[in-house]
């Protein structure tokens, strides 16, 4: 038997329009946070891969930003925009710590995982403050300034990797000598 997950709507939404976030799901809820609309892409296969396994998936991350390239949401999956922003900004991040808190109670997931810094910051605390079962942060999208982005940088466990034109990584090195 399933129960009622919860009584009331996202913020802004209502049940009519967003037939994905239903009230009677059967389903566990598993919510992706990420801070850049781009990093979307590093969720590519994920995402649908726990719908199959019998998930409600859900992915919150900001609108795309002036400039940034407009990555291809994936089909079937809720995405539930709540700004954030990428820089250090303690008021403003403070208002989406408190979107984000609003928004995964509203959910009520089983399962979150999280997966830029800020977001795995913000969202991890939310989660937690929430009560969330099942919290995870998985590392994406660190910004590398210090180096140039088009020579090959070597991490510690030995293996060499390119930074495309772009500025998102082919390869998955996380420490840097």
């Amino acid at each position: 038997m399933c129960l009622p997950r919860a009584s009331r709507n996202l913020p802004g939404r209502s049940a009519s329009r967003d037939t994905n976030m239903s009230i009677n799901s059967c389903r566990p809820r598993m919510v992706f946070g990420v801070n850049s609309s781009l990093a979307v892409g590093f969720l590519q296969g994920q995402l649908q891969y726990f719908q199959r396994r019998g998930f409600d998936v859900t992915v919150l991350c900001p609108k795309p930003r002036r400039g940034e390239w407009e990555v291809p949401r994936p089909e079937g999956i809720s995405v539930v925009a709540v700004p954030m922003e990428r820089e250090i900004a303690p008021l403003r991040d403070l208002v989406s710590l408190c979107r984000l808190w609003r928004t995964i109670r509203a959910l009520r997931p089983a399962v979150t995982n999280v997966g830029t810094p800020k977001a795995g910051l913000l969202g991890g605390f939310a989660a937690w403050v929430n009560r969330v079962p099942c919290r995870f942060y998985t590392l994406h999208g660190l910004l590398c300034s210090s180096r140039c982005m088009c020579q090959p940088q070597r991490t510690r466990e030995g293996h060499c990797f390119r930074t495309c034109k772009s500025g998102a990584y082919r390869g998955f090195g996380i420490r840097q000598l």
